[in-house]
């Protein structure tokens, strides 16, 4: 008689193992949405850094409400009927340039201003910079208002650079003096140097308040005695440079 050995029950089959193709595929589309995530904040980023400088507070529209501009010009041509050139200024195709590279202060004279007569009410005065990137060494401008020909001329002068930090004071502008001498910085100045920037003064109908505007945004206000008429004028103090673009001035009733 021959045996044979017992037979073993059947087992049921392994399923298959899912194609690979399959995971390389899902590992695919991951990236792609991935990818596309990606550039879109990327761009939208991008979009952000661009328009960042117009995000900041609104400008406040109350400094020239109701007031009409007697001169708006670009200053990016020459216009030596309405400003005098002859004290470290002169006319490029980049706008009005106040150089200092000595010890004297460039100043670029408003000739309608003063004597002129056209700051005998309230007035609005704004400057329009050029970017920093545009000129050639550390900017720093100049608005001074009063009687800045003579030493002993009573005067405002406003100075602030590029990187936003500002002076305004009176008289010989000395820390140690016992005159009006106001400094600080302020986050309305543009700090990207491809972006112009504005400074501005409004002065009340009674010429009893002076109040200094960056790009909008009020940074001081004082009370000076200007006289019935004064004086207007951009610039640069000693060892640096500031190039104008555009210039206003508007007047109240």
């Amino acid at each position: 008689m021959i045996s044979y050995p017992p037979t073993t029950p059947s087992q049921p089959p392994m399923p298959a193992p899912a194609p690979a193709t399959a995971v390389k595929t899902n590992g695919r589309r991951y990236q792609v949405i991935f990818g596309a995530v990606f550039a879109a904040l990327t761009a939208l980023a991008l979009a952000l850094a661009a328009i960042a400088p117009d995000l900041g507070p609104a400008p406040s529209r109350s400094a020239t409400a109701g007031w009409a501009p007697v001169y708006e010009r670009s200053l990016t041509t020459a216009d030596s009927a309405a400003w005098d050139i002859t004290h470290g200024c002169a006319f490029t195709a980049r706008g009005l340039d106040a150089n200092a590279p000595g010890s004297d202060t460039a100043i670029c004279a408003f000739t309608p201003s003063g004597d002129g007569g056209v700051t005998g009410a309230g007035f609005y005065f704004e400057l329009k910079l050029a970017p920093a990137a545009q000129v050639p060494v550390f900017q720093k401008a100049l608005l001074l208002m009063g009687d800045f020909s003579s030493q002993a001329g009573n005067t405002l002068t406003f100075e602030i650079d590029q990187l936003g930090e500002y002076t305004l004071c009176a008289g010989d502008c000395s820390a140690a003096g016992q005159g009006l001498y106001i400094s600080g910085g302020t986050a309305a100045w543009h700090s990207d140097a491809f972006v112009a920037n504005t400074i501005a003064v409004r002065v009340s109908a009674d010429h009893a308040r002076e109040t200094f505007y960056v790009n909008g945004q009020q940074v001081a206000s004082v009370s000076v005695d200007m006289g019935p008429a004064p004086a207007l004028a951009a610039g640069a103090p000693s060892g640096s440079e500031a190039i104008f673009t555009h210039a206003t001035l508007s007047t109240g009733q």
